[in-house]
């Protein structure tokens, strides 16, 4: 939307503690609490800056 992009690094600790199952096939049935919160914060800090294109977030 913004023409812009932006990429996070995660842990290989954070990534497998968002899933029951850290296998390429059991990570789609296995997201648990800590990837849905994850991934509201993300959505949310797009949000915000789709809001405001001016402001950045770090």
């Amino acid at each position: 939307m913004l023409g812009k992009g932006g990429q996070l690094e995660l842990t290989t600790e954070l990534r497998q503690s968002m899933f029951g199952s850290f296998t390429r096939l059991g990570r789609p049935k296995s997201t648990n609490d800590t990837f849905w919160r994850f991934t509201a914060a993300c959505r949310s800090a797009i949000a915000r800056l789709e809001a405001g294109p001016d402001q950045v977030i770090l």
